[in-house]
């Protein structure tokens, strides 16, 4: 075994910057337990433990450690379990800190809690975020869309507290989760190729102690991205882990606690204009799909994450008519994009025709408007 991984003396705060400022999503953030606090910053695990240990329930807790959350629970009071804890989740105000974390402009974060805590957390940032989450006893149903600045992903790995049936509460449940994942329902295709993009991946939070934790990278295929930044907070992660996990995948540990990293992170994301509280709330998905087509992006990357987004839409709607002309426009733009990857046309040429799409699409999604009932992105369960 190496030795113990050094704390960074300077961070590159930069690079980060600069994948948060592309218009694909090439960075990505991995929350745990260890991210969300009260205003006190007592961890809200901590607190829902106390409240457990005060309850009827009690007498299923299997651990006196925190960190172990698992329960020896029947199934047969799973319901009212649920029932009962969803009350304490929704009772929790949202802690200035955690508003801070999502104004710093994540395309993608992976939640590793069940709660929704992040949900009213992003009220007030401008931003209409589109929560899925894993159900291990389902098949996957809907359609994740492309992400973005004003339309962030947020992914619950481990389920949801609004679905029963999705949770992870006891030792056989995190059995079937493992062996659904890994085998018949894997992750969807569209978070999976996202995952791939990635460049750069920040844990905040997250129980690098844990042996099952392990088991979620490897599903986040965290230890084959090779090209990819991979760093976390040192916050309550013992010398023995730091060095293990990061030997294993490779990551590296920032010595500050999650606060001063976040506070740091945020100040420098505010003076480059970064910052989800500028971002205009789209109320329709076609004003959504807007958004990517309005970003400065000279490469054309906003128009081909509208394109795909629309294509998805459609194909949900089952409207064959507009998803063929949707067809023609895309194939248009994609071969100029070919004939500029080419070199048969300039960058001058490239760019009119880029301008050219765009008020093409424009125009199609103002057919989409009259044919639809559009409304804000909502939760899926994938």
């Amino acid at each position: 075994m190496s030795k113990l991984h050094e704390p960074l003396p300077d961070f590159n705060w930069q690079t980060l910057l600069e994948k948060l400022r592309m218009p694909q999503t090439q960075c990505a953030l991995v929350l745990g337990e260890g991210a969300f606090a009260d205003g006190s910053g007592k961890l809200l695990r901590d607190l829902f433990r106390e409240h457990l240990e005060k309850s009827a329930y009690s007498k299923y807790l299997i651990s006196s450690s925190v960190e172990d959350s698992l329960l020896m629970l029947p199934d047969a009071e799973r319901t009212d379990f649920c029932s009962a804890a969803r009350p304490f989740y929704q009772g929790q105000p949202v802690a200035d800190a955690l508003r801070r974390l999502v104004e710093i402009p994540f395309p993608l974060i992976i939640n590793t809690t069940p709660h929704t805590q992040l949900a009213k957390a992003f009220d007030g940032t401008g931003a209409v975020p589109q929560y899925c989450f894993y159900n291990r006893s389902e098949i996957s149903t809907g359609k994740i869309q492309p992400p973005g600045r004003g339309t962030p992903l947020v992914y619950n790995l481990l389920g949801s507290i609004e679905d029963d049936n999705s949770l992870v509460l006891t030792h056989s449940n995190l059995f079937d989760y493992f062996e659904a994942i890994f085998h018949e329902r894997p992750l969807p295709e569209e978070l999976r190729l996202l995952l791939q993009g990635i460049r750069y991946f920040v844990f905040l939070g997250v129980p690098f102690g844990q042996w099952y934790f392990h088991l979620l990278l490897r599903i986040l295929h965290i230890h084959n991205f090779t090209t990819a930044n991979r760093h976390a907070s040192a916050e309550g992660v013992n010398d023995a882990d730091i060095n293990f996990v990061g030997e294993l995948f490779q990551i590296r540990f920032v010595q500050k606690n999650i606060g001063s990293f976040v506070d740091e992170l945020h100040q420098r994301c505010s003076e480059e204009n970064l910052l989800r509280t500028g971002v205009t709330q789209p109320n329709s998905f076609v004003e959504a799909v807007k958004t990517h087509l309005h970003t400065d992006d000279p490469n054309g990357n906003g128009l081909v994450q509208a394109l795909e987004m629309l294509e998805s839409f459609l194909s949900d709607k089952g409207d064959e008519n507009l998803l063929n002309e949707l067809m023609i426009l895309s194939g248009n733009f994609r071969r100029t994009g070919r004939k500029y990857d080419g070199k048969l046309i300039t960058h001058e040429q490239f760019e009119t025709e880029l301008n050219r799409s765009k008020v093409a699409l424009l125009n199609f999604l103002e057919d989409v408007k009259s044919r639809h009932e559009t409304a804000p992105l909502k939760s899926n369960t994938n």
